[in-house]
């Protein structure tokens, strides 16, 4: 391995280390609800999406409102996403971004793909 290799993967653990104190107390107190410098600025958002979802973030969530949350949450991804994989070629792409000028893929093909990256599953 060259040195160049060698001082990235030394910069790596570095910046790792140094990091790790920092974000894992503002994980922590993010977890256990108690301010942090970015609640000023999210706290306003946050609890207008959970009075719009009518979320009380004082209760926990059982298996069977997680299990529909996760369900609800995965087949909405998933219309997303074959939405936009199907309709692909009706927006607007620059020549740039798009050379060889290649069109959506058929729906099973995107069926597939959609179900893939839901998933995780690798072919």
């Amino acid at each position: 391995m060259t040195f160049a290799g060698w001082m990235t993967i030394i910069l790596f653990a570095v910046v790792l280390t140094a990091l790790a104190m920092p974000l894992g107390t503002y994980m922590s107190r993010v977890y256990t609800g108690k301010r942090v410098f970015l609640s000023p600025i999210f706290g306003g958002p946050e609890r207008f999406l959970y009075a719009v979802l009518r979320v009380d973030p004082k209760r926990e969530q059982d298996w069977k409102s997680y299990a529909k949350s996760l369900l609800i949450f995965s087949l909405a991804g998933w219309l997303l996403l074959y939405l936009i994989l199907r309709t692909q070629n009706a927006f607007f792409v620059p020549h740039a971004l798009n050379p060889l000028g290649y069109h959506s893929a058929p729906w099973n093909v995107t069926f597939n793909t959609t179900s893939s990256f839901l998933t995780n599953t690798n072919w």
